[in-house]
């Protein structure tokens, strides 16, 4: 980690994350799994980063893991400090993480009653004094009549704005690649001198055959690695060939036509030894789901870390003509989710698990499934 920070190929935010992680394992086995943290440590941000090196201590040290929470549970707390801005922040600390999902959820399911029976406020606002109400003494019942109450005697009281004078729904584009998956980010680029050419005549058949995907969970990684490895070359070729008026048109339709070329095979694959390819209704069944999920830990729009049982399930394709099956369907918070669907942004599932975004600029991001 030392060498990697000081040869500039990792940050200093990044090697506090693999310190922390791997402080109180054996040092034989904090240096196997600092190995395997910094072979994708340079093109993940800190959060997938510490979600991958977790899971590589996991399967390398579960006994020292579990110690290290067993000590940390036994240090939880309740903690308070007062804040710049004239407010005061209270958490509670190293809770088991099924009482702190389960008081989350509780909390954001009745909070969610709320805005349905016409608070204004944004969720978080909502949910922050719910908690208040309830650590107050107040009855889950009670806190949510008091908070309904107050909503409907103050119809004009402010509500809590995003900081920065945005609003919830402004997007940045995305500064560090995608966790635990390959992100190819490409920036418009001039065309060079007598090479420009028009979109569409960029679009053939994509070298080599794809009869070898992977249909079986031993190929899938190197067939899924090749795939993307294959398709940015694919974008990257046309990058070079267009005028830059041109770009966003080119990208875009030549990611469509990867999409349609691979259309037989990868229904092939997905369907498997199924009678038939995909689902006949709308929502996934609870197993396809779950898979998903597994394939995909967090929403697959490059850099956002919410997780995926809390996303949409969102069809690649809109339902019918699109199909639900593991080749349509991918995790998309519901910010996302919204971004989808807008005109000038466009979402491609090439292979199922892997993911082309282009954005508005023509620039285009790769996104791998975590795992198959």
């Amino acid at each position: 980690t030392g060498d990697a920070l000081e040869a500039g190929r990792l940050d200093m935010a990044k090697a506090r994350v693999i310190c922390e992680v791997t402080e109180h394992l054996p040092p034989e086995t904090a240096g196997r799994v600092e190995s395997a943290a910094l072979e994708k440590a340079p093109e993940q941000t800190t959060g997938q980063l510490r979600r991958r090196i977790k899971r590589i201590a996991q399967r390398l040290a579960p006994e020292a893991i579990e110690e290290r929470k067993r000590e940390a549970l036994r240090q939880r707390r309740l903690e308070v400090w007062d804040t710049p801005s004239g407010t005061s922040d209270l958490a509670l600390c190293d809770l088991a993480p099924e009482d702190a999902h389960a008081i989350h959820n509780k909390i954001t399911a009745a909070a969610r009653g709320i805005k349905a029976d016409g608070d204004t406020r944004p969720l978080n606002a909502i949910r922050a004094d719910l908690a208040t109400q309830l650590l107050h003494g107040a009855q889950l019942p009670d806190a949510v009549r008091t908070l309904l109450t107050q909503t409907r005697d103050n119809p004009d009281t402010d509500p809590v704005r995003p900081v920065g004078g945005g609003t919830a729904d402004t997007i940045s584009m995305p500064q560090s690649p995608r966790t635990g998956a390959t992100i190819n980010v490409a920036s418009p680029k001039p065309a060079k001198p007598g090479k420009a050419a028009s979109a569409d005549h960029l679009h053939g058949d994509l070298p080599g055959g794809h009869g070898d995907l992977p249909g079986d969970p031993g190929a899938a990684d190197t067939g899924i690695a090749a795939l993307a490895d294959e398709v940015d070359q694919r974008l990257n070729h046309v990058r070079g060939r267009v005028d830059p008026r041109d770009l966003p048109h080119a990208i875009r339709q030549t990611a469509r036509n990867i999409h349609g070329q691979l259309a037989q095979a990868r229904a092939t694959a997905c369907q498997g030894d199924d009678d038939i390819h995909g689902r006949l209704v709308y929502r996934p069944p609870a197993a396809m789901r779950r898979e998903i999920e597994a394939r995909h830990a967090t929403c697959v729009f490059p850099t956002c870390n919410q997780p995926s049982h809390r996303c949409d399930l969102d069809h690649t394709v809109p339902w019918q003509p699109g199909v639900t099956c593991h080749c349509n369907l991918a995790p998309l918070c519901r910010r996302h989710h919204r971004l989808k669907q807008r005109t000038d942004w466009r979402l491609f599932q090439i292979w199922a698990g892997l993911l082309i975004w282009i954005t508005p600029s023509g620039a285009w991001y790769i996104v791998r499934p975590d795992r198959q």
